[in-house]
């Protein structure tokens, strides 16, 4: 994680939600994750895939191979960062499989659940600079209200025109009980965090 990666150019201007890479700036493997999971980064997920895979196709290859090995096996990936294509796709089950592997991470829950952080890097001249990345979850924000029996630990939004408002969230009740909850395809995030606190209710309930 603490490997440091010159940003290129095939990562500068992807289109989406960005933590707006320069080419040339140099950051850390962990930072980018920072930049991925919490600010949901489109650029910082091709810097990623290009510094782990060598191509965006080559680390989309990855991709496929190691959601095979989950049992994921109606998805088929060709980006990393989930922009549309006809060919890139995915299920509800397949994403838990995805979340349930990686909540066995350190690093990953770390992560997820941090409300914002700070980044140090370097641009293409050697300056030092500074960036606060802000989690896309807006439960972490107090945007939207927490049931007082749950601990949210953290998961992963995705919004494009196609697949709509999308949180997959890893909560528990305060007994350690856990879950994994998803919401996709909603038309807001009104709706969206709406639907997904009804679900908590609902665990905390059973």
């Amino acid at each position: 994680p603490d490997e440091v990666v010159t940003v290129g150019r095939n990562a500068y201007g992807v289109p989406g939600t960005s933590i707006y890479l320069s080419e040339g700036e140099r950051i850390t493997l962990r930072d980018l994750l920072y930049g991925l999971l919490m600010a949901s980064g489109n650029d910082a997920a091709v810097a990623l895939a290009i510094y782990c895979g060598g191509t965006v196709e080559c680390f989309a290859e990855l991709m496929n191979e190691e959601a095979g090995k989950l049992g994921a096996v109606d998805s088929h990936f060709v980006n990393p960062h989930g922009l549309h294509n006809r060919d890139h796709y995915t299920t509800a089950y397949d994403i838990y499989l995805v979340l349930n592997e990686l909540i066995r991470y350190h690093t990953f829950l770390s992560i997820i659940s941090m409300p914002s952080c700070d980044v140090n890097y370097t641009d293409a001249q050697g300056n030092a600079k500074t960036k606060t990345f802000k989690s896309t979850n807006l439960y972490f924000s107090g945007s939207f209200e927490i049931p007082e029996e749950i601990e949210i630990i953290g998961g992963k939004t995705g919004t494009t025109n196609a697949a709509g408002c999308c949180l997959t969230l890893y909560f528990k009740e305060k007994d350690g009980t856990s879950y994994i909850a998803e919401v996709f395809h909603a038309p807001s995030y009104e709706v969206l965090y709406k639907k997904m606190t009804e679900l908590m209710y609902m665990a905390v309930s059973e």
